[in-house]
């Protein structure tokens, strides 16, 4: 980068954090991040939602197919695909080992097709991630201290570099378990760890805008306490999270009534819950 480009960044960005910090220094709680798709494929290399359906075409119909029989719906593409894969995944000695370790598990015709996406998304290296020249920024988001992230990824960089945080996967845990909103990982689309928690179809983006209400009333109280960053890169995953995103227009508002203070700028591990 050149010296003037260098300059232009920094004009740009000191007006931003002299403004994040001022957020910051009016309220007594940590922020909260709020992940897409784009950290996972910056970090990792991680394909798009269209691009990692489209991996596992193999044996089955060309993805275009599945995606212009469902008009562009990718929900709709991945429950026709899951169809297909279903009736592949039971016959293919391809999968012979999984069967073998995984058969009694499955419990929809989605099943197969959410295993092994799961199973690629958990085999990923994580430890080489950033290796690209973004060895800094990793290191930076380690150094974040956060009281907590909600993302839509299903894989789990996140829980590397946020080791000591506890994830909640899916929408159930985040409604009925008690979360703290310190230390803690909100998983609202699933994760690879769990394959059935995976929105991944129509049937399952169904289920998930019958609870929105209720998520949305939880993110609500979340970001009304605690001051938010969104980081997100624009993908083509349906973000239906923003039936209830459109709430939270003014990042850091105070909740009405509340004492401010100082930013608490500990790790939340050392904070008393």
């Amino acid at each position: 980068m050149s010296g003037s480009n260098r300059k232009i960044v920094s004009m740009t960005l000191t007006p931003m954090a002299d403004s994040l910090a001022k957020v910051l220094d009016g309220r007594g709680a940590g922020p909260f991040l709020f992940v897409g798709s784009g950290f996972s494929r910056r970090y990792v290399g991680l394909e798009s939602w269209a691009e990692l359906l489209q991996r596992f075409c193999d044996g089955i119909r060309d993805f275009g197919y599945y995606s212009t029989k469902a008009n562009g719906d990718l929900p709709r593409a991945a429950s026709l695909m899951a169809q297909d894969f279903n009736e592949l995944w039971w016959g293919d000695d391809r999968f012979a080992e999984s069967r073998e370790k995984h058969k009694d598990a499955l419990r929809t015709e989605s099943s197969a097709l959410k295993l092994e996406i799961a199973t690629y998304l958990t085999q990923i290296d994580l430890k080489q991630a950033g290796t690209e020249g973004l060895e800094a920024e990793l290191a930076a988001l380690k150094g974040l201290h956060v009281d907590g992230i909600i993302t839509t990824n299903w894989d789990l960089l996140l829980e590397e570099l946020f080791p000591d945080y506890r994830s909640f996967v899916g929408q159930e845990p985040l409604l009925f378990a008690n979360p703290q909103s310190i230390a803690e990982i909100y998983k609202i689309h699933g994760c690879s760890s769990d394959p059935e928690s995976l929105v991944l179809t129509e049937q399952d983006y169904s289920r998930f805008r019958e609870r929105n209400p209720y998520l949305a009333a939880k993110l609500i109280t979340i970001f009304v306490e605690h001051p938010h960053s969104f980081h997100r890169v624009l993908d083509n995953r349906p973000a239906h999270s923003g039936d209830y995103l459109r709430y939270f227009s003014v990042p850091g508002a105070r909740t009405p009534g509340k004492t401010t203070g100082k930013p608490n700028l500990r790790h939340p591990s050392q904070r008393q819950r």
